[in-house]
């Protein structure tokens, strides 16, 4: 990351490695939050990307929820949200990623 020149801007950074069934999810960023992990949500080994675990929810109220912070103010200019999915199956409710901001 040290190459990166923009990742003094990224406000979360989470690869979600750990053991398996870990409800721990450790911030990256050039700036750390605290993540909490609610309802299911867990760190799984069965599949990845990269580094050998992911994120695994049931899609039944499992999500991880980060305090709010003005990092997360998008404001005018440009911006990303990346991340890799992948869904054991996907039915009309189901079919997105949800990226919400507390007020």
């Amino acid at each position: 990351m040290a190459d990166d020149v923009y990742f003094a801007n990224v406000p979360l950074l989470l690869n979600c490695n750990g053991a398996d069934s870990s409800t721990t999810f450790a911030d990256l960023s050039y700036s750390p939050k605290t993540v909490t992990a609610n309802g299911n949500a867990q760190v799984k080994v069965a599949q990845s990307v990269f580094g050998g675990a992911s994120l695994r929810t049931d899609g039944a109220g499992d999500y991880l929820s980060v305090t709010s912070t003005t990092d997360f103010d998008f404001g005018v200019g440009d911006f990303a949200v990346e991340l890799w999915a992948r869904f054991d199956t996907v039915s009309p409710a189901q079919n997105k990623i949800l990226i919400t901001k507390g007020w």
